[in-house]
């Protein structure tokens, strides 16, 4: 079996948020989420037999590596305030805790602590009846590295895209 290609994988972000602070334009966003990040490692499948290669190709196989984590972003958070729809951009500093991984001795050796920097966009509708509707698009860069030795270095990036209620 070997790689042949690493790509995206889908996974779940949810969470409560909390802003302090708030003026008029301005507040401090902090959040607590409980996120899936991954990769899926296509391989090509092999098996054993008796020819001159020693094996034969079973073809392409998704293998989807999903790890789990509990995530502490603060961020600044300025708005162009308005009636019903107010948009928004968030910045700040996001602790991560990793808490799920693929069983693997590799993986044991993962760092569980991380630090990132996050940056958000997004829209908050209010049609006077209702709780307000927020929309937002973030990504997520390590600052620290994730696992690391003299071959590899590992680290995460993500992108989320969010809906929330707040009442």
């Amino acid at each position: 079996m070997h790689a042949s290609g690493i790509g995206p994988i889908w996974g779940f972000d949810g969470g409560a948020f909390v802003e302090l602070f708030t003026f008029q334009n301005f507040s401090l966003l902090t959040e607590l989420h409980y996120i899936q990040k991954g990769r899926t490692v296509t391989v090509i499948a092999t098996a054993a037999a008796d020819n001159p290669q020693g094996y034969i190709d079973l073809g392409p196989e998704e293998i989807k590596q999903r790890f789990e984590y509990i995530s502490i972003p603060v961020l600044a958070k300025l708005r162009i305030e308005n009636d019903m729809v107010t948009p928004y951009i968030a910045l700040g500093p996001r602790l991560e805790y990793l808490v799920a991984h693929p069983p693997s001795p590799v993986y044991d050796k993962f760092n569980k602590i991380e630090l990132a920097v996050t940056g958000a966009a997004g829209v908050e509708l209010y049609f006077g009846f209702t709780p307000k509707f927020l929309f937002e698009v973030n990504y997520s860069l390590d600052l620290t590295n994730s696992y690391k030795n003299e071959n590899v270095t590992v680290n995460n990036r993500s992108i989320s895209f969010l809906f929330g209620v707040e009442f």
